[in-house]
């Protein structure tokens, strides 16, 4: 197999939910040594496939993680969102990673569709990873892009900064604003339908 036959294969059964026992990790086991090889799509759709999967395979991930800081410049703005999302996911910390992306992302944000901006956020979010001046570039784009959202943006954007306790008072208000609260009256529009466990979130607004 080449590089994106072993990409193409782990993002495969990822989208199938699905796996023949043994096969992921003995895919993984081959790729560390030949990440050279793999194009930034083709990194990007592995991190996310093992994330889908969950197979936390460590020896992958650092290998992917240490390879990654050094071609994110070619990467586009879905490749990126998906990575931090997929790190998220598996709770795979790697600071020097995690590093790199905090330098990087702020300048590429623009590029971002809202999707992608709420899986940045999630994906800091589940990993527990507080930068500042990340975390308000992020929370900037977010609320002048709000009305781009759907509930399920929201939802994960609020979880997100809710768990990393960090307080923008201009994304609150633009919250507070797309669920038509005013004055803490609830309008007609439909609230996102928020996961078990993460109501507790939403009481940020």
């Amino acid at each position: 197999f080449n590089a994106q036959h072993l990409s193409n294969t782990l993002y495969g059964f990822a989208r199938l939910s699905c796996a023949p026992e043994g096969l992921p990790p003995a895919i993984c086991d081959h790729m560390p040594i030949r990440l050279a090889e793999f194009k930034p799509q083709e990194l990007s759709n592995s991190v996310y496939a093992l994330a889908l999967l969950r197979e936390n395979h460590r020896d992958l991930l650092t290998a992917l993680c240490d390879h990654l800081p050094h071609k994110l410049v070619l990467f586009s703005e879905q490749n990126l969102s998906n990575i931090v999302y997929a790190l998220g996911l598996l709770e795979f910390q790697h600071e020097a990673c995690l590093q790199a992306l905090v330098q990087h992302l702020p300048g590429r944000l623009c590029e971002f569709k809202a999707q992608g901006l709420a899986n940045t956020l999630h994906g800091l979010g589940l990993l527990r990873f507080q930068n500042q001046d990340l975390l308000q570039s992020l929370c900037v784009h977010v609320t002048g892009r709000i009305a781009e959202f759907n509930e399920q943006n929201l939802a994960n954007t609020i979880c997100a900064v809710g768990r990393l306790g960090f307080r923008h008072m201009g994304l609150l208000r633009a919250s507070r604003s797309w669920l038509g609260v005013v004055d803490g009256v609830t309008e007609a529009r439909e609230l996102p339908r928020v996961p078990p466990g993460r109501a507790a979130e939403l009481s940020l607004l």
